[in-house]
């Protein structure tokens, strides 16, 4: 496949019947920054919160009520590693906190500034900040969209022991329209900031890491949601991944959301009668609401 080819089917924007290539991506950061406002209003919050640098942090919230053991959901960005969408994770607060789940939504150095590797090793330092931020919390929870969620993925990968956390440190995940396979970005518009190398891309793909993921995170329920009218990379990156978690033994949920593309399939876990909320706050919380 030429470059052209795969620049159309890595650029969700595209695929969306919505509005067009810009609408939909300015509508998408209004949508973030809107959700996050209402969620500062609502919610007690510590926005900024840094976990490295000025550039590396966190927005916070917490419920009123909050109790030392409560679970936790960190929510990881997407924008094809190069844009500081942070405000994303609006969209969880509002679905999430109601239920006694203290919500993290973080940001990492993006690209061209930041190397692929170093934004996952500043994913897994947010981790562990929060980690031992709250002691006492009962289960982290990790998620992220696009390449939030390619991110969020990596994190199954990793040796928590090591920083002196139990290795069932994370409990579950959510993946929402990921990318697994990182090889095919390098030949994409997407390698002009990232300048990453095929070899790099491998190491980097959590589709190379089915083996470890399945060792280190056997105890992890994982749901994988995508937009029916997402790209169809995209949808197929998500349903090859789930599967191949699924034969290495793990308790994957894939759930092709009818109707929503690339973008509202995120907007939409504002909502809590959204089936991916659902199934989002019983893997949280162990019960259905």
């Amino acid at each position: 496949m030429d470059t052209e080819d795969l620049d159309v089917l890595y650029s969700s924007s595209k695929w969306s019947t919505r509005m067009s290539a810009d609408e939909i991506v300015d509508d998408h950061i209004q949508k973030g920054q809107d959700a996050t406002k209402q969620a500062k209003l609502i919610y007690r919050n510590e926005a900024n919160v840094p976990y490295k640098d000025e550039i590396c942090n966190m927005d916070i919230f917490q419920p009123d009520d909050v109790t030392p053991d409560a679970p936790i959901f960190i929510f990881t960005h997407g924008g094809l590693w190069q844009a500081p969408l942070k405000d994303d994770g609006g969209h969880f607060v509002l679905s999430l906190v109601k239920h006694g789940i203290i919500t993290v939504s973080l940001t990492y150095t993006v690209a061209p500034k930041g190397t692929l590797r170093q934004m996952v090793e500043e994913v897994e330092e947010a981790i562990v900040f929060i980690a031992k931020r709250f002691p006492h919390s009962r289960g982290i929870f990790v998620g992220g969209h696009s390449a939030g969620g390619h991110l969020a993925a990596m994190m199954l990968t990793v040796d928590w022991t090591k920083h002196g956390l139990p290795q069932d440190l994370i409990k579950g995940a959510l993946l929402v329209s990921g990318l697994f396979d990182v090889c095919p970005i390098v030949h994409t518009y997407v390698n002009d900031e990232l300048k990453i190398t095929e070899e790099e891309a491998k190491k980097l793909s959590p589709n190379t890491h089915i083996k470890e993921t399945c060792q280190l995170s056997s105890h992890c329920p994982i749901i994988v949601v995508v937009g029916e009218e997402d790209s169809p990379a995209f949808k197929k990156q998500s349903w090859e991944y789930g599967q191949q978690l699924k034969d290495g033994g793990l308790a994957v949920k894939v759930m092709e959301v009818k109707g929503h593309d690339h973008f509202h399939v995120l907007h939409d876990f504002a909502k809590d009668d959204y089936e991916p909320t659902k199934e989002l706050v019983k893997m949280i919380t162990g019960q259905d609401k």
